[in-house]
C-alpha cells in the first residue's frame, strides 16, 4: 500500500480501533495453528492456544498433505481466532443440545463443535458442508447429518433444531 493511501486507511479506521496496531499485525508472518483430536494423538510438545483446550501453534507451516496424520483426523489445522468457539460452546454444552450449522465450509468450526456436545446431541450441517468424516469421530454420539437430506433411516432433524444455530 503507498504511503498516501495507507494513511487515508489509518483515519478511516482510527475511530474505531488502533489503527497502527491493526496495520503492524496485518504485516506480521501469520502464525499456522492445529487442533488435535485427543482421541488419535497426545498433546504435542508446542505453544498451547490459550481459549482452546486443544489447540497448538506450529513453528512453521508444514506440507500437510503429506502427513498420515492429518489424513486420519489426528488434527485439523485450524485458525487460532476459530477456535474461540470452544469459550461458547462449552458453557452451553451442560446438556444434550441440538445445533444446525449453516456455515459448515470447510467444517473447522463444525468439528469443534462436533467434539464439545455431550452425548444424546443433535447436529445437523445444512447445505453440503465439506467434512473429512475422520475428523467426526470426535465426538460421542451418532446424530450428525451433512447435507439437504438425512440418511433414509433417520427422519429430517431441521424441525428439531432449536436450540443453536451459527
Amino acid at each position: 500500500m503507498e504511503n498516501s493511501q495507507l494513511q487515508i486507511f489509518k483515519q478511516s479506521i482510527a475511530s474505531v480501533t488502533d489503527a497502527d496496531a491493526l496495520v503492524a499485525a496485518l504485516q506480521t508472518e501469520r502464525q499456522t495453528s492445529i487442533r488435535i483430536n485427543p482421541k488419535k494423538m497426545g498433546a504435542p510438545a508446542l505453544p498451547r492456544i490459550p481459549w482452546n483446550q486443544y489447540g497448538f501453534y506450529l513453528e512453521n507451516r508444514p506440507l500437510f498433505t503429506l502427513d498420515p496424520l492429518f489424513h486420519a483426523g489426528a488434527y485439523y489445522v485450524q485458525e487460532a481466532s476459530s477456535m474461540f468457539l470452544e469459550q461458547i460452546i462449552s458453557p452451553l454444552a451442560t446438556r444434550p443440545l441440538k445445533v444446525l450449522d449453516v456455515c459448515a465450509a470447510p467444517g473447522g468450526k463444525s468439528t469443534l463443535t462436533i467434539s464439545l456436545l455431550p452425548e444424546g446431541s443433535l447436529f445437523v450441517i445444512a447445505g453440503g458442508g465439506k467434512l473429512n468424516p475422520a475428523d467426526c469421530d470426535t465426538a460421542a454420539f451418532s446424530d450428525i447429518f451433512i447435507g439437504l437430506e438425512p440418511p433414509p433411516c433417520k427422519k429430517t432433524p431441521y424441525a428439531e433444531v432449536k436450540e443453536l444455530l451459527f
